[in-house]
Parts: C-alpha cells; structure tokens; sequence
C-alpha cells in the first residue's frame, strides 16, 4: 500500500496539533498550580478536590 506525500504531511501536522493541544494544556496547570482543570479531567480526582 502506498502512502502519498499529502497523507505523510497530514498526518505530520495532525501530530503537532496534538501536541501542542497537550503543551497548552499543560501550561494552563503550571500557571494555575492545579492538576485537574476541569470536571471531566479526573473523575476520582474530582472528588478530593
């Protein structure tokens, strides 16, 4: 099965986006100094919040 350039580059840029959607959120955490940001972050964690 061949893979096109396009698909390669897509799944290139897909990976970035999902990282640096990880990075923000991680920054949000370190600028706030909390772990769980939202609700549905950490169901069991929630409840010791």
């Amino acid at each position: 099965m061949r893979i096109s350039t396009a698909q390669m580059q897509s799944q290139a840029v897909r990976s970035m986006m999902d990282r640096q959607t990880e990075l923000s959120y991680t920054q949000q955490q370190v600028a706030t100094g909390k772990r769980i940001l939202s609700p549905s972050d950490d169901e069991i964690g929630r409840a010791h919040v």
